[in-house]
C-alpha cells in the first residue's frame, strides 16, 4: 500500500519522505497515502483528530512507516499509538482540544511493553495549546518505550505522564521541548502497586515551565535508575514545587535547576517525600535563592545532593529562612534553626544572603551563635557593606561550632542605621 518512508532503518531504497499525510483545505481535512490515495476525509475543526488517528492505524496495519501530520488541528479525542509496530509520526501543526478531560497523544496502552527493540516509536514536534480546558494530559505514555523530540505544550493539567500499568517504561527519551503552565509538567506514575521500572529514563533540554503544583514528580513505587535527566524549572505560583521524590532514584545522572518564576512564598526545590530511597545516586541541583525552601526532606532521608561549589550530604537537613533586622544598631528578633524533632545539628554549612539595597555608609552585621546541650553557646559576628552571598568557611565554623553536640544554631541582625532596605536570610545545611 505504501512506498518506503526516507530514512526508514535502512531496510529498502525509499520513493517519498512519509507514507501517510494529513492535510487541509478549506473546510476538508483529509489524509492519503504516498501514492495519492485518499485514506480518510471529513471536516476541517470537526474530524481532524479522526482523520490523523486513520492515517496513523492505516501504517500500524501496514506494519512500519511515517505519518506527517501538516495544518493545525482540533482535538476532541486522545490520538492513539497502541500497536507495536515501528512508526514515525511528525507534527508540523499544533493541537488545540475542543473538549475537557482527555489524553492529547496515548503512546500504549499496556496490553505490551511498546516501542521496544526493532519496533522503535519515535514522535516529533508534538506541540499543543490547552488554555482554557481542564482535565487534559498532553502526552501519556503507557508501557512504552518512545523517543519524542521537540515537544511544546501550553496549559493543562499534566504535561508527559510517564505510566507503568502492566509492564515497565524503560529507555524512554525525550529531547528537547518546553512544558509550560501546566499544573504538573512532568510525573512518573504506576497502577502496579509494586516497584515499577523507569530504567534509563533520558531527558535533556525539557524547560518544566510555570507549574503551578509539581515541576517533575516521581511518585511511590517508580524506581529510577541508570538514567540521564537534565531539566530546569521555573516556578508559576505560590506552594509549587520544583521536584517531588516518593519513589526510588539509583546509579544515574540527574540534574535539575529550579527558581522562582510567578511564585513568590511557600516554593519547594525539592521535596522528598515519606516512601522516597535516594541511593547510590547524586542529584545535581542548581537553585535561586530566594526560594522560600530549598529542600524539604522531613522524613530525613538518606539522600546525596550536589549544589555548586558544595556538597549536601547524607540525612541532611537544610534551613532556610529570612533574619530580622533590627536598627539603630540593635539586633532584630532572634531566628532559631533547629531539628523539628530535638536531633543534635550535623553542621555541615553555613551560609548568608543580603539582598535589596544598602545605603551609603551603612553596616549590616549577622550574628550566629551556637549552642550546645551542655549550656554552653559560642558565637561570631559578620559584617556587610554590600549585597552578596557568603558561605563560612570552615575556621569560622569551628569558632561557632566548638561541641560536636550543638542543638541549635540562633541568627541575628541589625544596622547601624534607623531604617534599612537591606534583607537577611540565612540558610544552615544540618
Amino acid at each position: 500500500m505504501f512506498s518506503q518512508p526516507q530514512g526508514w532503518f535502512g531496510l529498502r531504497e525509499p520513493s517519498r519522505a512519509f507514507s501517510a499525510i494529513v492535510r487541509k483545505d478549506g473546510s476538508t481535512v483529509w489524509a492519503e497515502d504516498s501514492d495519492g490515495k485518499t485514506i480518510a476525509s471529513g471536516e476541517s475543526g470537526v474530524d481532524d483528530a479522526s482523520v490523523i488517528q486513520s492515517a496513523i492505524d492505516a501504517v500500524l496495519e501496514e506494519g512500519y512507516g511515517k505519518v506527517v501530520v501538516k495544518p493545525d488541528f482540533n482535538q476532541d479525542r486522545a490520538i492513539k499509538i497502541i500497536k507495536n509496530v515501528p512508526i514515525i509520526v511528525e507534527f508540523l501543526g499544533k493541537s488545540t482540544p475542543t473538549v475537557d478531560n482527555i489524553n492529547l497523544l496515548e503512546i500504549g496502552d499496556g496490553s505490551c511493553n511498546l516501542g521496544s527493540g526493532t519496533t522503535p516509536v519515535i514522535i516529533k514536534n508534538f506541540r499543543w495549546n490547552a488554555e482554557g480546558r481542564s482535565g487534559i494530559t498532553g502526552i501519556k505514555i503507557i508501557d512504552a518505550q518512545p523517543v519524542l523530540y521537540n515537544v511544546y505544550g501550553d496549559y493543562g493539567d499534566v504535561g508527559i505522564n510517564i505510566h507503568v500499568k502492566n509492564y515497565w517504561c524503560e529507555r524512554v527519551c525525550i529531547y528537547r521541548g518546553s512544558l509550560k503552565r501546566q499544573k504538573k509538567s512532568l510525573t512518573l506514575t504506576t497502577e502496579k502497586g509494586t516497584d515499577s521500572s523507569f530504567a534509563q529514563l533520558d531527558i535533556r533540554n525539557l524547560a518544566l515551565d510555570l507549574p503551578t503544583e509539581v515541576g517533575f514528580e516521581i511518585n511511590q513505587h517508580c524506581v529510577l535508575h541508570r538514567h540521564k535527566i537534565f531539566v530546569g524549572v521555573w516556578l508559576g505560583a505560590d506552594n509549587a514545587k520544583g521536584l517531588y521524590v516518593d519513589g526510588t532514584i539509583s546509579q544515574g545522572d540527574f540534574q535539575i535547576h529550579v527558581e522562582r518564576g510567578l511564585a513568590t512564598s511557600g516554593d519547594i526545590g525539592i521535596d522528598i517525600g515519606a516512601n522516597a530511597d535516594v541511593k547510590n545516586a547524586v542529584i545535581r541541583y542548581y537553585y535561586s535563592s530566594n526560594l522560600e525552601t530549598i529542600v524539604n526532606n522531613l522524613y530525613d532521608k538518606p539522600i546525596t545532593i550536589l549544589v555548586p561549589g558544595r556538597e549536601l550530604y547524607d540525612n541532611y537537613r537544610l534551613a532556610w529562612t529570612e533574619v530580622n533586622v533590627g536598627t539603630n544598631d540593635t539586633y532584630g528578633t532572634p531566628l532559631e534553626i533547629k531539628h523539628p524533632y530535638w536531633k543534635p545539628l550535623n553542621v555541615r554549612a553555613i551560609g548568608i544572603w543580603l539582598s535589596g539595597t544598602f545605603a551609603t555608609d551603612e553596616t549590616v552585621t549577622v550574628k550566629l551563635t551556637a549552642y550546645d546541650y551542655g549550656g554552653g553557646s559560642s558565637y561570631r559576628e559578620f559584617s556587610f557593606t554590600a549585597t552578596g552571598e557568603k558561605w563560612l568557611e570552615p575556621y569560622e565554623i569551628h569558632s561557632i561550632i566548638r561541641s560536636g553536640l550543638i542543638w541549635k544554631i540562633v541568627a541575628e541582625a541589625k544596622t547601624n542605621l534607623s531604617s534599612t532596605s537591606v534583607t537577611v536570610n540565612v540558610a544552615g545545611i544540618l
